[in-house]
């Protein structure tokens, strides 16, 4: 295209590299891509964790979402997450702010928590959040929206009664393509020469257009059952225990509580 320089979210690498040469094999990154960008006369500026706590780039997702800002996450560390309100000043559902998401951002990966719970509070951190999850269980919001966390994390939040909203990673991050773009234009670059490149690949999750019934691997049938004071709607319900190959029979549909 031409380009003399390439403005991306994401570093070529995240550990200093052994070395800087071409790539061996597909998917080889790391100092491949600084290799390809000096090849190609191309300058590379990566803005990752700077981004995440310009008020410029926070505001957006907030207004996206329709919610207004009240403090930083961590002020006494960084200012990488914030705590909000809904744009309402009132409660607003989990399930209610679930589909706000989705509006803004096209899709939601996950929702944790009862749909019907009531969110006053919630801790917004874009990308993946696993180094301000403590900070978010300190603080104790209703609710937290981020791009994305491990599956460990997850119980985390819920044995905190923490809602989660996970946007998905890349999501939660693209929105600030456009603050790239704005922030090039002040600079004094004109827009003619400005590009935007989309990403060469994404997730997506199949829907359920027939509305039949999601397969439930917990049926509600176990009243019993020390994961209960996690979270009443995230805890198991009922597991099918086999032990052995030998075992199929007697352990068919026992449960465990």
């Amino acid at each position: 295209k031409g380009c003399s320089m390439l403005v991306a979210r994401r570093p070529p690498f995240w550990c200093a590299p052994m070395r800087f040469t071409a790539a061996q094999t597909a998917g080889q990154v790391d100092g491949a891509a600084v290799f390809a960008a000096a090849r190609a006369d191309v300058a590379l500026l990566a803005l990752h964790t700077n981004v995440d706590c310009a008020p410029a780039a926070y505001q957006l997702l907030l207004e996206m979402i329709g919610l207004n800002f009240l403090r930083p996450l961590q002020p006494e560390i960084n200012l990488l997450g914030q705590i909000a309100e809904p744009g309402e000043a009132t409660a607003i559902e989990l399930e209610a702010l679930a589909c706000k998401c989705q509006q803004a951002f096209g899709q939601v990966y996950s929702v944790w928590g009862s749909p019907s719970k009531p969110i006053k509070t919630i801790a917004i951190c874009s990308g993946g959040a696993s180094e301000v999850l403590p900070s978010v269980i300190k603080v104790k919001p209703d609710c937290f929206i981020t791009g994305e966390l491990a599956h460990h994390e997850h119980l985390y939040l819920a044995d905190a009664d923490i809602a989660l909203i996970e946007l998905g990673h890349d999501l939660s991050e693209l929105p600030y393509c456009s603050l790239f773009i704005s922030t090039l234009k002040a600079a004094g670059v004109a827009e003619d020469l400005i590009e935007m490149i989309k990403p060469s690949a994404t997730w997506w999750t199949p829907s359920n257009q027939q509305n039949e019934t999601i397969f439930d691997p917990f049926p509600r049938q176990v009243t019993s059952n020390p994961l209960r004071n996690v979270h009443a709607d995230l805890a198991p319900r009922q597991v099918t225990l086999l032990t052995d190959q030998s075992d199929k029979q007697s352990t068919k549909g026992r449960s465990l509580e």
